[in-house]
């Protein structure tokens, strides 16, 4: 019973470390969404989407 009581746990640590990333992925979107908006030439909009995508990199590799 304590082992399933250990893998309880582990799961709901695993659950929270996943809405945490499901909220910065959310947001992240939010951003690129409102930076390809907001500029009107495709090679801007890339630059700033690559930009995004490099900032959040690190912390989705964890």
């Amino acid at each position: 019973m304590g082992t399933e009581k250990k893998e309880i746990e582990r799961l709901n640590h695993t659950i929270e470390g996943l809405k945490e990333e499901l909220e910065i992925l959310q947001e992240a979107v939010g951003i690129l969404m409102g930076a390809v908006m907001e500029d009107g030439e495709e090679g801007d909009e890339m630059d700033i989407m690559d930009r995004k995508l490099l900032a959040f990199g690190p912390r989705m590799s964890m």
